[in-house]
């Protein structure tokens, strides 16, 4: 089995990316032959609760694929 450890999911409008969507995401480690990738939401620079439930939503429709891991900033 082969785990990306942090990839990022959504948009950020400093950083340029490439497609962040789950679709786009799950078709490019189907590609590279990766099982599991642990997302960091891009949506958590600006708001906890928008990235926490982007984040779940991403790993349902990704049927587990796509685990969540989150940092919060009380100060931020």
């Amino acid at each position: 089995m082969i785990v990306d450890a942090h990839i990022h999911l959504g948009k950020v409008v400093a950083f340029r990316t490439v497609d962040t969507s789950v679709e786009g995401m799950l078709s490019v480690m189907d590609h590279l032959g990766i099982d599991i990738a642990v997302q960091m939401h891009l949506a958590g620079f600006g708001s906890f609760e928008e990235a926490y439930q982007a984040s779940e939503a991403a790993y349902r429709l990704s049927g587990g694929r796509l685990p969540y891991a989150m940092i919060y900033n009380p100060l931020y």
